[in-house]
Order: structure tokens, then sequence, then C-alpha cells
């Protein structure tokens, strides 16, 4: 029953700059402002009803860079 590691690690190498969804987003959004995220379901351009990544591998294979997801997040959480 180790589908759920392979999965993970099959994440990890299609987003290995980091995965961003936007519940880490809003967790990280409390977490500096002192409060706790509030949800609630509706019409989102963001609302997906299965996991959906988008994958920047070609994009590194053309010679674009990307840093992991974490080295900025909380620093431009912090500069909105």
């Amino acid at each position: 029953m180790g589908g759920g590691r392979g999965l993970h690690r099959r994440r990890q190498r299609l987003l290995p700059h980091g995965e961003l969804d936007v519940l880490a987003l809003c967790e990280v959004i409390a977490a500096k402002v002192g409060r706790r995220p509030v949800y609630e379901r509706g019409e989102s351009p963001y609302s997906f009803e299965r996991y959906y990544a988008m994958d920047n591998s070609r994009a590194t294979s053309l010679g674009f860079t990307f840093s992991h997801v974490s080295d900025w997040l909380e620093e431009a959480v912090a500069c909105a």
C-alpha cells in the first residue's frame, strides 16, 4: 500500500521547484497576519474538482531557471 508515497515522489519529480496549492498559500498568509484562514465553497477560477499542478519542466529544459517556492513565498506574502 505504498501508493501514497509513490504519488508524493512523482509530484516531487513533476514539481521540483515546490508545490503551491491554495490551502498552503492560505496557511502562509494566515500565519503572517495572525489569523486563521476561512474557507468557503463557491465559484472561483482557482477551484478545481481534482488535483491540478502546472509543470514547468519544459521551461526548465529550455534554460529558464526557477527557485523553490519556499525560498520566496513568505517574503512575498509579507510584502503584500
